[in-house]
């Protein structure tokens, strides 16, 4: 009998692999992270100082200088689909300071917004770390394949570590190409024993917080763009699922994600 952290690792790697975004007429181009890595939706999608380097880059690049290893994951929603669809998925590696990270943040409301992200960030001393992302707009629909995509902008992002339990992170981003840095976000995070507190803000406030349990759960709650968020994670080997529940776009959004994970360190 399956217990429940080897159900919810099945049940993500599954829906990551059959749940394809849909590609219509596409008007949409938000060239922002979203809900993106479902540990860090369900804790009101602050994850500008939310240390999870192998996931965290569409967040905030600087994540990638930070531990070692290679991380790759998917994420879809299961719920909610007929009002908006987000399917992320990616891809880093880390050594010795050095982070690269390819990624495809993909989803749809009434159109399709498509961004390729090739992010890169160098760890400062011990304590700090920079990065930058290039996300690349794909267009939809289109007569030929997109490897890349056109138009891109930037992200900038840093990373600060005063001690083992407290970060500060911040991220300027571009929305639009040949314009100045028009959307920020800035946070912190702070651990306290088993629990994990997160604040982040970017034009609205965020708040999150992660507990540890035993059997390697972690359970999550947050609050970001007008809703309250939960959710939990469960981790096998290199094998780690992770859902998060919000409401988005007037839909209930349940969604799920698989990482796997190869020497994995933080």
């Amino acid at each position: 009998m399956l217990n429940l952290p080897r159900l919810l690792l099945c049940a993500a790697l599954s829906a990551c692999i059959t749940a394809p975004a849909s590609a219509e007429d596409a008007e949409i181009r938000l060239p922002l992270p979203g809900p993106v890595d479902a540990r860090a939706a369900a804790m009101g999608g602050a994850g500008a100082a939310l240390l999870d380097g192998g996931v965290g880059f569409f967040h905030n690049p600087a994540h990638l200088g930070f531990g070692q290893g290679a991380v790759f994951f998917g994420q879809t929603n299961l719920t909610g689909r007929s009002d908006i669809s987000f399917d992320p998925k990616g891809a880093s590696y880390r050594w010795r300071g050095w982070g690269l990270a390819w990624g495809n943040r993909i989803g749809q409301t009434d159109g399709v917004f498509d961004h390729t992200y090739l992010s890169a960030a160098r760890r400062i001393g011990r304590h700090a770390s920079a990065g930058v992302s290039g996300k690349f707009w794909r267009k939809h629909p289109s007569e030929r394949f997109q490897f890349l995509g056109h138009a891109p902008v930037l992200d900038v992002g840093a990373l600060l570590l005063p001690s083992e339990r407290w970060t500060v992170g911040g991220r300027l981003s571009q929305t639009e190409r040949g314009a100045g840095f028009e959307r920020y976000a800035v946070g912190s995070s702070l651990r306290l024993g088993r629990f994990l507190f997160l604040v982040e803000w970017d034009g609205g406030g965020r708040f999150g917080a992660e507990w540890n349990l035993p059997m390697r759960l972690q359970l999550r709650i947050g609050y970001g763009a007008g809703e309250p968020r939960v959710g939990l994670s469960t981790r096998t080997g290199p094998l780690e699922a992770r859902i998060a529940w919000m409401r988005l776009e007037g839909a209930h959004a349940l969604f799920i994600q698989g990482n796997f994970a190869l020497i994995e360190t933080p």
